[in-house]
């Protein structure tokens, strides 16, 4: 899949749960999350349309999730 580069909109440090009932509901375009812990760095992404998940994956340790297991352990992060 190829996406358009975007505009970089802004940056928390918040819980994605947190952000995504402040403004999920309405966003169009790609949240990114990345977490860095003991020399460990997880990254994943949230493609969405209109408050609505398109895609999303989180790679840590080495493990990619994708779609459901990805939103689960991103929500999981604090």
């Amino acid at each position: 899949m190829k996406l358009p580069v975007g505009n970089f909109v802004a940056e928390t440090d918040r819980p994605l749960p947190e952000v995504l009932k402040d403004y999920g509901h309405d966003f169009r375009g790609c949240i990114r999350v990345e977490k860095g812990e003991n020399s460990r760095s997880s990254e994943g992404f949230i493609l969405m349309e209109d408050g609505n998940v398109l895609a999303s994956a989180f790679a840590t340790m080495g493990i990619t999730l994708y779609q459901l297991n990805a939103l689960d352990r991103m929500m999981s992060l604090k």
